[in-house]
């Protein structure tokens, strides 16, 4: 439960809200039927204490002076009253007015919440541009803490691990996002400059003789540092079945910084691929093109190669360059 507040903390706007709410709950009751109504107010003074019992008979006729009256000696009373002040009329106190304003507030806080996240969804408002207005909101008002420092925490983004299923295997994906992150957490001594260009590296690797079980980690650096952070990771008993499909997550998460940029302790900064490093099965697998050992494998032109002593071979130079277009078909 919480604490009651010190009428010394009270506002002038807040102690004149709840004299408006009493004086509205006791003409609701005053005009519902005629009553007589136990008034009695205790207000502790740190000099004295004094308690007042009166015994009112109200009827319609005399409502609103009472209500009147009873505003202007609230109003008369002096601010500087350190001890919690309990004020009931007709079993209605000040400590459940506190607890209704408090109910109502969370629910105007959440309400709000539900606002931005909202308006952020309808509006493609980027993670950074939401995280620089949460982050003003906190420092202009103090009604404005209740506001998470996270964009993550306000658009309530899943936190658990998610694997997904990728024929013929499963795909884990930490997220390009959270790797620069943890590495600018953990980089103080490095001053990491903007833009952050990053290095993917993607292969397959066998874990084991006894079986096909292999891992197809993607991977990120950033230049020019040497610590390697994990971007998704494939296990399977055969390399995935469609590439499309195991780099789709990692597509999503360049585009998303490449576009938004990304903030780390108020300081934004632009995102880009410096290369994508894979050996030649690789990148004959993720480009979706012919391999190595194949007559037209070269990506760069046109040209057919040779078989000499059981390999391929390019010993001419004259095949047309290939185009965007040409390489896409």
């Amino acid at each position: 439960m919480p604490k009651r507040k010190f009428k010394s903390h009270i506002s002038t706007r807040y102690r004149r809200k709840l004299i408006r709410e009493e004086s509205d709950t006791l003409c609701s009751l005053i005009f519902n039927e005629e009553c007589t109504i136990n008034s009695q107010v205790i207000l502790s003074n740190s000099a004295s204490e004094s308690n007042h019992d009166d015994l009112v008979h109200v009827n319609p006729n005399n409502a609103s002076a009472i209500v009147q009256e009873i505003i202007n000696s609230s109003f008369s009373e002096q601010s500087n009253i350190s001890e919690p002040c309990d004020v009931s009329l007709n079993n209605v106190s000040l400590h459940e007015a506190f607890i209704g304003e408090e109910n109502t507030s969370e629910k105007e806080d959440d309400d709000f919440k539900a606002f931005l996240v909202q308006w952020a969804i309808t509006h493609h408002i980027s993670h950074a541009a939401l995280s620089h207005l949460l982050s003003g909101l906190r420092k202009a008002h103090p009604i404005f803490q209740n506001l998470p420092k996270c964009v993550k925490t306000l658009l309530r983004t899943p936190r658990s691990s998610v694997i997904t299923d990728i024929l013929p295997g499963q795909y884990y994906h930490c997220g390009t996002q959270y790797g620069i992150l943890q590495f600018l957490s953990q980089s103080k001594n490095n001053k990491v400059s903007s833009p952050i260009q990053i290095q993917i590296g993607i292969d397959g690797l066998p874990i084991s003789q006894s079986n096909s079980n292999q891992l197809w980690p993607i991977l990120g650096r950033i230049i020019p540092y040497q610590k390697v952070f994990l971007i998704g990771c494939y296990f399977g008993k055969a390399k995935p079945a469609n590439a499309n499909e195991f780099l789709q997550s990692f597509v999503n998460d360049m585009n998303i910084l490449i576009n938004e940029d990304i903030t780390y302790n108020e300081t934004t900064y632009s995102v880009s691929i410096h290369s994508i490093i894979c050996d030649a099965p690789a990148k004959s697998f993720i480009t979706l093109t012919k391999g190595h050992t194949g007559y037209f494998s070269c990506s760069k032109c046109t040209t057919e190669g040779n078989f000499i002593d059981n390999r391929i071979c390019f010993p001419d130079f004259d095949g047309q360059n290939r185009t965007d277009a040409s390489f896409r078909n």
